[in-house]
């Protein structure tokens, strides 16, 4: 069994954000997938994890990969549950081809909430992902308790084995404060 871990170390902090401007996500979003159309809403204190979940799971899904675009607002997160394929993780992919595309400090990508001392990571990069970009998101871990010392924003990490292994291929983090 091969281990791999790479930890990015993106701080959780209230600096601000060279981002992507509203008006280049607006005139951008012909071809992407809105994490609304799966139930997310931003500002409502409710998770939206299943619902980015989804769209991120949608557009690696997708021959050529896809765009996910998260609009305005704070998009509240938590780790999975048991279970998920990412336990640790609020969001994650081991898909190729996607672009996970935020406004800067207008989209915020927020995990909250008791951690029960474990391991928590807001967005994993797992191995087998390809062709991964994530540009101009606002990823905030303050609203976190009982935190374990690995907590991190993100990750390239993840145990693989065998034939179904396959490595982290060309990631681009771009813009993410």
């Amino acid at each position: 069994m091969k281990t791999l871990l790479l930890v990015i170390s993106t701080a959780f902090s209230c600096s601000p954000s060279v981002g992507v401007s509203t008006t280049a996500l607006t005139s951008s979003t012909a071809h992407c997938i809105d994490p609304r159309s799966y139930g997310a809403v931003a500002d409502d204190g409710q998770s939206d994890r299943v619902a980015i979940q989804t769209a991120i799971d949608a557009a690696t899904a997708q021959p050529n990969g896809g765009t996910v675009c998260v609009g305005p607002g704070v998009w509240s997160l938590e780790r999975a549950p048991v279970g998920s394929y990412k336990r640790y993780a609020a969001l994650s992919t081991h898909g190729d081809g996607l672009t996970l595309r935020c406004i800067g400090s207008e989209s915020v990508l927020s995990i909250t909430g008791d951690q029960e001392g474990q391991s928590t990571v807001l967005f994993s990069i797992d191995p087998s992902a390809e062709r991964t970009t994530i540009e101009g998101c606002t990823l905030r871990g303050r609203g976190m308790t009982n935190t374990h010392e690995q907590t991190h924003a993100m990750v390239t990490s993840g145990v693989c084995s065998g034939d179904t292994c396959r490595p982290i291929v060309d990631v681009t983090i771009r813009d993410v404060t």
